[in-house]
């Protein structure tokens, strides 16, 4: 027999946990690709869960409010029952060797579920989810993949999406969908994610449930208190960029296309600067952030274009500068 251990107010998910090797990788995969997080988690006994006389330190476990923690990296998971309020995971317990819970790869496992019950309902037209949030800074091509499994009353219909930033949009990635036939056998759903979330601070990938049908040909809203959704194995992996990240990047020099100019009085003439960086993004922004200045407003003036009026007889100074070394100078004449 399996039963779920859960706790309604604190989470139930051990967080002394031992990786294991998940799902193999492509060698291909493998050298081209650096794994940014991932997530394997394993039951060892009943004392990982709090239940009854076992009263385990909280802290452990983390909450919904914060996510949960991967194993490697620095990413969240979460997980919401209607689509909207966030759940905490749980356990499927093991009770004996012949019901050890989800299989993986032919052996039975307890994982980390997501489950229906009196207070946490499935809800019709809602669409719960795991969804896992991390940092792209510094990669590109980045891939996700995770092992979904459910019982026989459990969701049945996956699907992958994804968002930027603060955007709480979010767009399916096509083909990235996950249909169960059998109860409690995890399956494998990846994606590789467009270029929208490489080199990003905040990127958040959904594992949706797409519809209301579960394993067992049912719909979940028949009896809402029941069915479950488990998730493990979770990688996350792409190709490490040495410009992508703007720590990296920087203001090399900033130049005028004159050193000295002779104006008459009342006329006017116009000085270009030129900003280099190590990366192009880097130089036009630069390049706005100039600051045009003149050592005598009385003989001449200079915009914030590098526009320059001759007032009086005399000569003068303009400068451009973007930090106290990088600047540029020219000397002007006033006839």
């Amino acid at each position: 027999m399996r039963k779920i251990i859960a706790s309604v107010l604190s989470l139930a998910m051990v967080m002394t946990m031992a990786v294991t090797q998940g799902p193999e990788v492509k060698k291909a995969e493998a050298a081209s690709k650096t794994t940014i997080a991932a997530l394997t988690y394993t039951y060892s006994s009943s004392a990982d869960c709090e239940s009854g006389s076992v009263d385990l330190n909280k802290s452990k476990y983390g909450s919904k409010k914060n996510g949960y923690n991967f194993t490697t990296g620095s990413a969240k998971l979460y997980a919401s029952i209607n689509g909207s309020s966030l759940r905490k995971l749980e356990w499927s317990e093991e009770n004996d060797v012949v019901d050890a819970g989800y299989k993986y790869n032919g052996s039975k496992y307890a994982m980390p579920v997501m489950t229906a019950s009196d207070k946490f309902q499935w809800t019709a037209n809602t669409t719960p989810y795991f969804e896992v949030d991390l940092s792209t800074t510094g990669y590109t091509g980045v891939t996700f993949s995770a092992y979904v499994g459910a019982s026989k009353k459990g969701p049945k219909n996956y699907a992958i999406s994804y968002a930027v930033g603060s955007s709480t949009s979010f767009t399916k990635i096509s083909g990235a969908t996950l249909t169960l036939t059998d109860n409690k056998n995890m399956s494998k759903i990846s994606a590789t994610l467009p270029s929208a979330a490489d080199n990003q601070s905040t990127v958040k990938i959904r594992i949706e449930i797409t519809n209301m049908n579960a394993v067992g040909g049912t719909l979940l809203t028949t009896n809402p208190t029941k069915g479950e959704a488990a998730i493990n194995y979770i990688t996350i992996k792409g190709t490490k960029s040495s410009t992508s990240s703007s720590s990296t990047a920087k203001v090399t020099k900033v130049k005028l296309n004159k050193k000295k100019l002779t104006i008459k009085k009342g006329k006017t003439a116009k000085l270009k600067a030129t900003v280099k960086a190590t990366t192009t993004a880097l130089a036009k922004t630069a390049k706005k952030k100039l600051k045009w200045t003149s050592s005598n407003k009385k003989i001449a003036t200079v915009t914030k274009k590098g526009k320059i009026k001759a007032k009086k007889k005399g000569t003068v100074t303009i400068t451009v500068k973007y930090t106290k070394k990088l600047k540029a100078k020219c000397k002007v004449t006033v006839k």
